[in-house]
């Protein structure tokens, strides 16, 4: 009989700490399922911005090896390609020292970046 008072609210306590795992695995569930959701959201405008940072390099690439432009002069040719050529994407490159060339693409809200080093 003793021993029965003792374990009186156990259950109790048990079905808590159940609850209290349950609730937390829940949460942390709908907390990955709203990430994977933003990142679903943004997926069809990847591509687009990819490819508009792509072709940023290709025109860079392009008037300064195959039509022996200065970098400045090929970077303001290309960045104003950019605004009359694609359709809702657009890129800007970017100069850096001793050869290095950034072009990022934008498509929608979402930017992809290319880098590339020339010698």
């Amino acid at each position: 009989m003793f021993l029965l008072g003792l374990n009186k609210g156990s259950v109790l306590i048990f079905t808590l700490a159940v609850l209290t795992a349950i609730l937390t695995m829940a949460i942390a569930g709908s907390a990955f399922l709203v990430k994977q959701a933003k990142i679903n959201r943004n997926l069809p405008y990847s591509a687009p911005a990819y490819y508009a940072a792509e072709s940023g390099i290709e025109c860079m690439l392009y008037q300064t090896i195959i039509k022996s432009e200065s970098q400045g002069n090929a970077k303001n040719y290309c960045n104003e390609a950019s605004r009359s050529k694609l359709n809702d994407a657009v890129y800007a490159v970017e100069l850096g020292n001793a050869g290095w060339i950034k072009s990022t693409g934008t498509y929608g809200s979402l930017q992809r970046s290319i880098q590339i080093y020339i010698e």
